[in-house]
């Protein structure tokens, strides 16, 4: 699964809403209800465009319910002007649609009769 997402963000204190950014997220199922992921995303100040913000993540998803999962998350940080640095998030999430674990792509039932 994968998915590249736009959006406008605050970038730094005081900067709310004139930033746009984007994301990127890779997630593999490596056996069922275990994920590993990673993701990137970049940030740039609408109006000042020396002002960027770029973050790079890993992550562990375990869906120990269809409908709730935990995540553990290590994200690097890099911001001009601001704080910098690593942050590990230990997530807890209610899923609303039930978790499954069906391929992405059905296979199709082969017709015996031909």
């Amino acid at each position: 699964m994968g998915e590249l997402l736009f959006n406008q963000r605050e970038i730094a204190p005081g900067v709310s809403n004139n930033a746009n950014g984007a994301w990127t997220l890779v997630d593999y199922q490596f056996k069922p209800a275990h994920h590993l992921g990673a993701g990137a995303e970049y940030t740039q100040g609408r109006l000042d465009k020396s002002l960027t913000s770029r973050a790079y993540s890993a992550h562990y998803s375990w869906y120990y319910s269809p409908h709730a999962r935990l995540q553990v998350q290590a994200r690097r940080l890099d911001v001009d002007g601001g704080d910098s640095g690593m942050e590990v998030l230990l997530q807890w999430n209610i899923v609303l649609g039930a978790h499954s674990e069906r391929p992405f792509l059905a296979i199709l039932p082969m017709d015996d009769k031909m």
